[in-house]
């Protein structure tokens, strides 16, 4: 065997010339704390980050590599009420759960536009979903939009989009599919299946981790509450919606949206209410009476003294009276509080301006750029929610199984026409400047650069809805004997912006320094 030998001799040469080795001599030249900071005789060259020393151990200690479902197994269920008990009791998230909810949704969802080859089968198939969206669940008081507000509430602190397809008992139009909300801590493993590999918090999963099979808690009514006796509903995967936002690709289940934003939130009330407290001791204390003499007489006076309010009082000789002056709220105070809160609607990018609900202190510029970013974020969820003609969602899949149910008692929805096309148009937010934003448009319409729908669009309408309100208002002004509305591309030029407060002043500032320059050149 001395030819292994040799190769596994040379394997460690190779290993150790790889490795950065500290030497003996080095090491005894440095002192007892140096040493203890210096890494072990085995270290990586290239990723200081990857060290682990005196100094950043206590930070990284918890870091464990393990699957995000095994940590979801173990704290899933600690972040959920967590979350839930911040955003009861916390109305700076509470707020920003509302504002997101409000954002994304709008007053009324989505509304939906068909295109296909087969007008008579878009317009019935938007009807159909427009009648059913009115009040997709088995209670008629939940409006569509309600519900993907409550959807989006559950994101935020529970992590899921969770709701059963059932058939409603009331017929209310030509469908009878209903959307049951369930909230997902009735998501759980009976106990008869504990110990089986292929049932994970809740969900029997196929070898290509699929779900196969949910298992819903049936809970029982004890008294003003419920309990849970162990009886679980299979529900097979098509009847089921079940969304996340997945992050790691054998990801199984969803986190709070809260989750990042925990700590920050408790930290802030917890320093809120310190600072108080610290404030109000020091407002309580009242007035304390002190001596600088030496020779001041002894008086012997109780611990507190009761003072009148707007009375005179008269002190021993030789002592004076003083007033604790409150040290809180620090100056940092504010610029402490706006960082931390900044944290909390950071996981979603929601600008400081939109959580506080306050923007003295931004401008025009800065305001329409954080809003850019957090309205991209928006619409980047609301493509989740709904899908688009290029990717799927839960909406889309929704409105599948809506129109293949009503094609049996809607005679234009009965054969499909192909190449069907879903578009989804959410709500818009205000602009920053509707002058600037309405010239911009204008300018991209007569230049061509912008199309018309794409431009309906973007203010939350399709085309032919415009063209028919168009329509509509010019036969009313006929019969009132009114002429038509100017056609809409027979406008003139747009006018150039309109310049903010202040910009004029500066650039005519701007001007006389160039001209002070140049003049300063020419006599040089």
């Amino acid at each position: 065997m001395p030819g292994l030998a040799t190769k596994i001799g040379r394997l460690g040469q190779r290993l150790v010339g790889a490795l950065r080795l500290p030497g003996p001599e080095a090491a005894r030249r440095l002192g007892p704390e140096e040493r203890a900071g210096q890494p072990g005789p085995f270290c990586l060259r290239r990723w200081e980050a990857a060290e682990t020393n005196r100094l950043n151990r206590a930070h990284w200690q918890d870091v464990t590599g393990q699957s995000i479902n095994l940590d979801l197994l173990t704290r899933l269920e600690t972040l959920r009420t967590r979350s839930e008990y911040e955003a009861a009791n916390n109305g700076l998230v509470q707020g920003i759960i509302n504002t997101h909810a409000q954002d994304i949704v709008g007053s009324d969802g989505p509304t939906l536009q068909v295109q296909s080859d087969d007008t008579k089968w878009n317009e019935a198939a938007e009807g159909v979903w427009r009648e059913w969206f009115y009040a997709p669940c088995p209670d008629p008081r939940i409006s569509g939009a309600a519900w993907l507000k409550q959807a989006i509430h559950a994101c935020w602190t529970a992590g899921d989009i969770l709701a059963q397809l059932v058939t409603g008992t009331d017929q209310r139009g030509p469908v009878s599919l209903r959307v049951k909300p369930i909230h997902s801590r009735r998501l759980a493993t009976p106990l008869d299946f504990l110990g089986d590999p292929g049932v994970f918090m809740g969900m029997r999963l196929s070898p290509e981790g699929a779900p196969r099979q949910y298992y819903v808690q049936n809970p029982s009514p004890l008294g003003v509450g419920q309990v849970s006796l162990g009886d679980y509903t299979p529900i097979p995967p098509d009847l089921m919606v079940h969304e996340f936002l997945r992050e790691e690709e054998d990801q199984l289940r969803g986190y709070p949206w809260l989750t990042g934003g925990l700590n920050p939130a408790a930290d802030l009330r917890d320093y809120d209410d310190q600072v108080l407290d610290a404030a109000r001791q020091a407002a309580d204390a009242g007035i304390v009476w002190h001596t600088n003499h030496p020779q001041a007489t002894y008086i012997e006076v109780n611990e507190t003294t009761s003072i009148e309010r707007r009375q005179q009082w008269t002190g021993p000789p030789g002592w004076q009276p003083t007033q604790i002056k409150p040290e809180q709220p620090s100056t940092n105070y504010v610029d402490y509080r706006r960082e931390r809160q900044s944290e909390i609607g950071r996981p979603v990018c929601m600008p400081l301006m939109t959580i506080r609900l306050d923007s003295a202190r931004h401008n025009y510029s800065s305001a329409r750029f954080d809003g850019q970013n957090y309205h991209r974020a928006v619409a980047g969820l609301q493509m989740w929610l709904s899908g688009s003609p290029h990717s799927t969602g839960m909406l889309s899949r929704l409105f599948r199984l809506v129109v293949d149910e009503a094609r049996f008692s809607v005679e234009p929805l009965r054969r499909r026409p192909p190449g069907v096309t879903l578009t989804w148009r959410w709500s818009v937010p205000p602009h920053v400047d509707p002058t600037k934003e309405a010239q911009a448009e204008r300018i991209g319409l007569e230049n061509g650069t912008l199309p018309f729908a794409m431009a309906c669009a973007a203010r939350g309408y399709d085309e032919e809805t415009v063209f028919q309100a168009e329509v509509r208002t010019n036969q009313l002004r006929e019969s009132m004997g009114l002429p038509p509305l100017p056609p809409a591309m027979s406008y003139r030029s747009a006018p150039p912006a309109s310049e903010e407060p202040g910009e004029k002043e500066d650039r005519e500032e701007e001007q006389d320094r160039e001209e002070e320059e140049e003049e300063a050149d020419a006599t040089v």
